[in-house]
């Protein structure tokens, strides 16, 4: 069972990533998680213990050049 507080944490994030694409303050994909796991900070443990065969972690880029500055 995830505990209600995952849960207000899992809608406020989604929130987040609204507000934020909505104002034009970028993509969304760091905002959430940020503000998600602020409102509870067990989020990733809840969520993971939820999966039945653990969980596997991928790491990229979203294959743009790196900028000069």
């Amino acid at each position: 069972m995830i505990h209600p507080r995952t849960l207000l944490a899992i809608h406020v994030g989604k929130a987040a990533r609204l507000i934020s694409r909505g104002l034009n303050l970028g993509g969304g994909t760091n905002v959430p998680g940020r503000v998600a796991r602020r409102v509870d900070p067990g989020l990733l443990q809840q969520l993971t213990a939820t999966l039945p065969q653990g969980s596997i972690i991928l790491s990229g880029t979203n294959g743009k050049p790196p900028q000069r500055v």
